[in-house]
Parts: structure tokens; sequence; C-alpha cells
């Protein structure tokens, strides 16, 4: 079992079928698979993607957890469709397993979240790119930093971003 939150590389152990752990609707099974740490062959655990016709939701709301599911297993280099070879083709082959947290009861438990190289993690910038781009967004071209001086009393400056006093210029 892992023990910390991070991206692993590991190798999948092992793929089986199995009863769904939350989906009701009819037919729905999980897809497990069982993956080792290649630093650490002691931790392993599992992943479980559902196989059933029920709806993704945000950003995936357009797909059913069959696809999702799918999309996964692809990016660990299942070819196919045909489930009945899952196991010979991923069994032994090395992919990437991202562990998050989550906490009940008072326990922190770490689950395999995501497998292969997509885990759905937003891609950080930095916050002047952040302000370059909101700035192109709102005002046309960025300006360059002017050299600082004493402003009059009155002078405020005109933000890009929504305030208490009113709604964003956008």
């Amino acid at each position: 079992m892992f023990t910390a939150e991070g991206k692993y590389n590991v190798t999948i152990t092992q793929v089986i079928f199995a009863e769904p752990k939350f989906e009701t609707v009819p037919n729905a099974f999980d897809v497990c698979v069982e993956v080792q740490s290649k630093d650490d062959p002691a931790v392993k655990d599992w992943w479980r993607g559902e196989w059933s016709t029920k709806l993704g939701v945000g950003n995936v709301s357009d797909k059913m957890q069959w696809e999702l599911t799918l999309s996964t297993l692809q990016r660990c280099g299942f070819q196919g469709e045909d489930l009945s070879t899952l196991p010979a083709q991923l069994v032994g082959k090395g992919t990437t397993a991202t562990v998050k947290s989550s906490t009940s009861n008072g326990r922190t438990f770490y689950n395999v979240r995501y497998l292969g190289d997509s885990d759905f993690s937003p891609a950080a910038i930095n916050p002047a790119e952040a302000l370059r781009r909101a700035s192109m967004i709102v005002g046309g071209a960025p300006q360059q930093a002017a050299p600082v001086q004493a402003a009059p009393a009155a002078a405020q400056v005109q933000s890009p971003f929504p305030t208490a006093s009113g709604p964003a210029p956008f």
C-alpha cells in the first residue's frame, strides 16, 4: 500500500474483473489493475475502473464510465477493445500511478487515483505568466512596468480582476 501522495513508476502485476464497488446499474463491473512500485516492490495497490453506462462528471460528463476506463487502459498500453486480452496485454508493463490521499473517520487513506501519464492535474504556470495572459485577455498588449513613482493620493490602479466594487471589464 502506498503511504504518500505522488506519481510513482509502477509495474502492472495483475488485471482482474470484479463486482462494482460503487455502481449498481445493470451489467456494471470494475476493471481492477494491481500495480507495484518499481522503487519498492513491497508497495502494491489496486486501481479500479468502472465499466458501466453511467456518465462521468465535470469535464468528462459527455463520456460514459466505460469510455473513461478504456481510455486509461489504452494509456497503459492496451490495444483494441477485446477485454479478454487485457491481462495478457498489460501484466508486466510499466506505467505511472498517481496516488491521492483522502480522510475518513479521522484516518488518512492513499489510493491509486490515476494510471498512465494523464492524471488530469492542472499544468501550473507562474503568477507573472498568469498576469501577462490576463492583461492580454482584458486589455490588449501587456504594459511594461514603468519606473516606480509616488502616485498622487487620489490615483488608483485599475485591476483586470473583479473587485467588491464591481465586475471586471470583460
